[in-house]
């Protein structure tokens, strides 16, 4: 089933200006809403992935953790990929699951933020909730989800990796815990062209942003994302 975006919802999302109006209320009933799978969170992913792209390129992972997510299947297929994880128990992980490719493997041992420098880093007991936001492992329950101690990491805006990198992002995902709608709206993506999708954590709430900067319109919702397509994709 193809998407029916049109260039009317482009222009309305991107001029919403009235108060009280949430831009997402205007194409909502046109996003597909996907379900978790089995008990893997990145099956559903894994499937729009392999259906919208049809040939290898080049992603980045933000908050790649170990690397077990819905990229790792595109890896595995001939991509290049670009990851970035400051939490050092996370990349020696990550060097394992990455260690058969690591001819087409980039990993920055650093956390993208709105911008750089150093910042306290919040480790977690369960690593997929370390993050640079005090107190968010706490917030998510309590067993196993409790703070590991701080450390500092090194910081890059994703400006600065997106300006650094030799080449474009096919495709960008963001699981940075807390900080993803900041990372999003500190870019301005028309500076950057050649992204086709972007998913992140911070669903709906980056719609106009992206929709205005960078003419992304949001296609698909998962339990934990919001998946983005470019305009050229759509119409």
């Amino acid at each position: 089933m193809q998407h029916t975006f049109t260039a009317q919802d482009f222009s309305d999302v991107q001029n919403s200006n009235t108060q009280g109006v949430d831009p997402y209320d205007i194409v909502k009933h046109k996003v597909r809403h996907h379900d978790r799978k089995g008990n893997h969170r990145d099956h559903v992913e894994t499937d729009i992935l392999s259906q919208h792209f049809t040939q290898p390129g080049h992603f980045l992972n933000v908050g790649a953790n170990d690397g077990r997510d819905q990229t790792l299947p595109l890896l595995q297929s001939g991509w290049h990929g670009t990851y970035c994880e400051p939490d050092p128990t996370a990349v020696a992980r990550l060097l394992e699951t990455t260690q058969e490719h690591w001819d087409r493997v980039t990993i920055l041992n650093v956390a993208i933020s709105p911008r750089g420098g150093m910042a306290p880093f919040h480790l977690a007991s369960k690593n997929y909730l370390s993050s640079l936001q005090s107190g968010w492992a706490e917030s998510h329950g309590p067993l196993g989800r409790k703070s590991a101690g701080t450390i500092w990491t090194n910081c890059l805006s994703m400006t600065q990796l997106l300006e650094r990198s030799d080449q474009a992002f096919d495709y960008i995902q963001t699981d940075a815990e807390g900080s993803d709608i900041d990372i999003i709206a500190s870019v301005d993506w028309s500076r950057f062209p050649g992204t086709q999708m972007i998913c992140t954590e911070g669903q709906m709430s980056v719609l106009k942003h992206l929709c205005r900067s960078g003419n992304f319109m949001i296609t698909d919702r998962t339990p934990t994302n919001a998946i983005y397509r470019h305009r050229s994709c759509l119409l």
